[in-house]
């Protein structure tokens, strides 16, 4: 797989985690330990062709959506997804953005989104 692969995944990874603000299910009190880059990229690259305009979100890339959702409930899972996807998301071409905002809806994962932007605060998300 190309390294340019991965980083439509760190932007899909970034509409969910921002966008789920405390929504993930995880262990009673301990939100989930912010994930390593590498772990986005295997969850979420099944969406690379729906974030680059080619047809409808796959059954994988949903799965993927979903299994990245107990990230959301931490703010340093939320601020370290953010980081990685502003480092990595100039090096993919023909990203949609708006795309990437309405794959939670699309894959029936119910989250509020914020507005997405490479100027985002990390530190806010």
């Amino acid at each position: 797989m190309s390294i340019l692969c991965y980083p439509a995944a760190v932007v899909v990874a970034a509409v969910v985690i921002l966008a789920s603000s405390g929504t993930g299910v995880m262990g009673a009190d301990e939100p989930a330990p912010p994930p390593p880059c590498s772990t986005v990229y295997d969850e979420l690259q099944a969406c690379i062709p729906y974030l680059s305009g080619r047809g409808d979100p796959s059954k994988e890339c949903c799965g993927g959506v979903k299994a990245m959702q107990p990230y959301s409930k931490s703010k340093s899972s939320r601020s370290a997804i953010c980081q990685c996807l502003k480092s990595m998301v100039s090096l993919v071409p023909g990203v949609d953005l708006s795309a990437a905002s309405k794959l939670p809806k699309k894959c029936n994962v119910n989250v509020k989104l914020p507005e997405l932007s490479l100027d985002i605060d990390c530190s806010k998300a």
